[in-house]
């Protein structure tokens, strides 16, 4: 009986805690319209039976959840892909999901409309952040919706049992989760609040995450990202794809570098972005894989349920082309390759542009299609931007920064490797006189270029710009240097559609023609200049006749290579996988051929240490690019003399001459780079096994060459006249003054500045840990040049010319340079016990030298003092 009563009053104890809570005492958990009714009523019913004395005073009545219709009742539909809807007062937007675009796969891209060139690369105009588009759904969990991206990187054939495993320890990632805020239960449309959703990072992080320990600076930084202030500027909704244009304001109250002249506040840092969220193709284009021998750029899958041991499913970038008459041998495309030429394009130069893209067609006739590429020009009242990813766009900037000058970026479904949209971004400064201060005037390292990205714009830039300074200096009239800058413009225009249409650098290509053709414009404006247009070439001048320039530029079609690459890549599969395998095996088997040579960034030697084949480089020319590099270091000390005569003019500053001198050493820079890639270098053949024409995949450059470039390098950058055509108008390089521009800095020419830049580059070169592992072990597999050999020549063309005479500064700076180099390698444990040996050895010939030789005046004797001592503290022989 005890425990009857207990139990009645644990009972009213729990019912009075639940009336208390606002819960019913029997209940479902849906929260139907229904239910919601007969809560009221009860509540009421009980609620009457008290006075108004005992009613809570905090106590609401339950509120009847809004639906859809009147939560957007005062907001602008924006209807397409994914329906948005934006309050008219406050801009508060909210998202729409259909019930059929529930755990369906969509795909997403983002790109910077606007920004800074402080705020790092890629956060400037058109800068792609998405080459492969992202892979996300949208599911529901109970009462939310998340936003899923899922990885692309791995594939399981289905046909095998392990596919079943095919989520094991890769992880997705959930991006997203909001409430959801109304639903239709008609229809199964669901709405959910969207601001969270692109006014943060939660797509992706426009602010660099940050890599590994990073080392304290005083650089230009983003701050951090502020709630208040980032707004939605825009929202373009089509059928297949919605836009959402945002504006990212950052905020750091105290800035530790002010940005530049372009940057308005440090302290507010505005960066406009797009995202795009795409429809999926329903059938995704069937994929071509990438091959080492042939260069597209590629979305990277590896085949987790392959046994291979190579299980690499890497799919090539190109478009969707189909033929309008599938059996025909040429037939024109059912969708061709669309470029517009945005309406900021200088008028003059527009005829120019689309002459240059439409060349493409020369090679997709090899693929089997006429007329794939196809140009129009943006009307001044077109109802579209250029942002919109439904429209592939030759935009034209000028910005204050022009450090990217030009770049064509893609991108792809990353389940075929479909090019979805492209851009080719084009500075105006590319076509000015206008000189890259800080790559140039700054006279810094020569391998200050960065390797993956493209600069080809800025390289090219360069070149015109010492091209342009060569014609006038050699009193070439106004149409020859017309014709330069149209033949660069048709040369920039072709690279940058190249890569969007997936076609990656080759380094390889500038050797197509012999050192004598390159200046037989009959052979070259028939054949192409380049063997493709996806290398950075030098602009040749012909030594020989130094005056004359009548031969070609810059290439102005598409070379042998990009034909048989856009063949490989863009002609259409034929039935039956082993039919299909043979024909692109039978189309990969010509890599042989010296016309279609290719070598990408990854074997690019622009800087110290980097690849290992002299031939994939930047700035050479000519299958002899040793020759063509004394050639062009003849004619840039041959127009030292004649500049001041014709860059100079009455009632103008002297700053054209400066620039004139430091392209001039650019130049010079450049060319003796590639001379010091071919000592120690090794040629390096891709080819498959048992491939017909092929040569062994390593073979070291023959001992000749190398002694050869050693000896150039010896004359021209080492001598101690070497430099002397430089010294010519060293009182008039004068830069024009412009406000404070002088204050920071002197205007002094910094003579010694520049010419050990480029000796230092050869001794970086040189004394590069990889370099003299390379020349020890090459040794066994065919070198003839040693590493002893090669070190007692370079330390006699460093020291031995003027032993028994003075040592000018720029001869002192080197061989303290070397010596100093020296001593780190015999005191650095990474380099093998023999190079320590023969630094040791080198050490001691030097010491022994500065010794003997006790000629000279006081600064010599001062010098061989100075080189002694070096040597002393280094070995401890003190």
């Amino acid at each position: 009986m005890l425990h009857h009563l207990t139990s009645i009053k644990i009972t009213l104890v729990l019912a009075a805690c639940l009336v208390l809570l606002g819960m019913p005492l029997t209940a479902s958990a849906e929260d139907d319209e229904s239910t919601s009714d007969t809560n009221e009523q009860k509540s009421e019913k009980e609620s009457s039976k008290k006075t108004e004395k005992d009613k809570p005073k905090d106590k609401k009545k339950d509120k009847k959840k809004k639906t859809i219709k009147e939560l957007v009742k005062k907001s602008a539909l924006i209807d397409g892909l994914f329906s948005i809807y934006r309050d008219k007062k406050t801009g508060e937007t909210r998202l729409l999901i259909k019930q059929e675009q529930l755990d369906k796969e969509f795909l997403y891209f983002t790109y910077i409309e606007n920004g800074v060139a402080a705020a790092g690369w890629g956060r400037t105009r058109g800068s792609y952040h998405t080459y492969a588009a992202k892979l996300f759904k949208v599911h529901r969990y109970y009462d939310r919706l998340e936003f899923v991206e899922y990885n692309t990187s791995y594939y399981f054939d289905p046909k095998k049992a392990i596919s079943r495993a095919a989520d094991a320890n890769i992880s997705p990632a959930v991006i997203f989760s909001e409430k959801i805020e109304a639903e239709d239960k008609k229809s199964g449309n669901l709405l959910i609040k969207a601001d969270k959703l692109f006014l943060t990072e939660a797509f992706y992080p426009y602010k660099p995450i940050p890599q590994g320990k990073q080392k304290k600076d005083e650089g230009f930084k983003l701050g951090k990202l502020s709630k208040e202030k980032s707004k939605i500027r825009n929202v373009r909704n089509h059928p297949k794809n919605t836009d959402i244009i945002v504006e990212y304001i950052y905020e750091n109250s105290a800035p530790k570098n002010d940005g530049g002249a372009e940057v308005t506040d440090p302290r507010y840092i505005t960066l406009v972005a797009q995202h795009t969220l795409m429809e999926a193709p329903e059938t995704p284009m069937a994929p071509r894989f990438d091959d080492p021998r042939m260069g597209y750029f590629t979305h990277e899958v590896t085949d987790l349920s392959s046994t291979e041991l190579l299980p690499y499913r890497d799919m090539i970038r190109r478009f969707r082309l189909e033929k309008k008459h599938p059996t025909a041998e040429l037939s024109e495309p059912v969708k061709p390759i669309t470029f517009w030429l945005e309406n900021t394009t200088p008028e003059e130069i527009r005829p120019i542009i689309k002459a240059a893209a439409l060349q493409w067609n020369i090679a997709f006739e090899k693929a089997g299609f006429k007329n794939a590429v196809v140009v129009k020009i943006q009307p001044d009242d077109a109802d579209w931007q250029a942002g919109d990813m439904r429209y592939n766009v030759i935009r034209w900037v000028s910005s204050p920064s022009r450090f990217y000058s030009g770049y064509g970026p893609s991108f792809i479904d990353p389940r075929s490797g479909e090019v979805l949209g492209a851009d080719i971004m084009l500075e105006h400064a590319v076509i000015t006189d206008q000189i890259l201060t800080q790559q140039i005037l700054g006279a810094g390292s020569l391998a200050s270029s960065t390797e993956n990205t493209c600069n080809v714009a800025a390289e090219a830039h360069n070149n015109l710009l010492y091209g342009m300074t060569s014609l006038r200096a050699l009193g070439a009239n106004s149409a020859e240097q017309q014709r330069m800058l149209e033949e660069f413009l048709y040369f920039l225009t072709l690279h940058e559609i190249g890569h969007t249409l997936g076609l990656t650098h080759n380094f390889r290509s500038s050797h197509l023609h012999s050192l004598v053709d390159i200046f037989n414009p009959e052979k070259t404006y028939a054949e192409g200049l380049l063997g493709s247009v996806m290398d950075y070439p030098a602009v040749a001048f012909n030594a020989n006749n130094s005056d004359e320039t009548n031969y070609q530029f810059w290439t102005k079609k598409p070379g042998p290579y990009d034909l048989w690459a856009i063949e490989y890549g863009y002609s259409l599969a034929q039935a039956g996988e082993k039919i299909e395998q043979e024909r692109l095996n039978a189309i990969l088997t010509r890599s042989t051929e010296p016309e279609l040579a290719y070598a990408n960034d990854g074997a690019d030697m622009r800087a110290p240490g980097k690849g290992i084949d002299p031939r994939v480089n930047i700035w050479d020319l000519s299958s002899d690019p040793i020759g063509f590099s004394e050639m062009q270091i003849e004619h840039v000390n041959y127009i030292q003399e004649k500049m001041a005569t014709k860059l100079l003019v009455e009632g103008e500053s002297y700053e054209k001459l400066l620039i004139g001198h430091r392209v001039s050493s650019y130049r010079l820079g450049r060319a003796s780079s590639t001379l010091a890639r071919f000592i120690g270098g090794v040629y390096v053949d891709r080819s498959m096994v048992g491939q017909p024409g092929a040569t062994a995949p390593l073979t070291p450059v023959p001992e000749d060459d190398q002694r050869r470039a050693l000896s150039i390098i010896e004359k021209y950058v080492f001598a101690p006249n070497a430099f002397d055509n430089f010294n010519v108008h060293a009182n008039k390089l004068l830069p024009q003054r412009r406000g404070f521009s002088h204050y920071s800095k002197t205007e002094d020419p910094k003579l010694h500045k520049m010419v050990w830049a480029i000796q230092k580059d050869m001794l970086n070169q040189f004394m590069h840990r990889d370099l003299v592992e390379r020349l020890l072990d090459s040794v066994h597999y065919g070198n003839t040049y040693s590493l002893v050999d090669f070190y007692e020549e370079l330390t006699a063309a460093i020291f031995s010319a003027d032993l028994k005479s003075e040592v000018n500064t720029y001869r002192q700076n080197l061989q303290l340079g070397y010596v100093q180099r020296l001593l780190d390698m015999l005191n650095n444990s990474k380099f093998s016990p023999t190079a320590q040996s023969v630094a040791l050895d080198r050490l001691r010939w030097i010491d022994k030298a500065m010794a003997k030789n006790k000629r000279g005046n006081t600064a010599t004797k001062a010098h061989r003092q100075h080189v002694r001592y070096k040597i002393e503290k280094g070995l401890d022989l003190s």
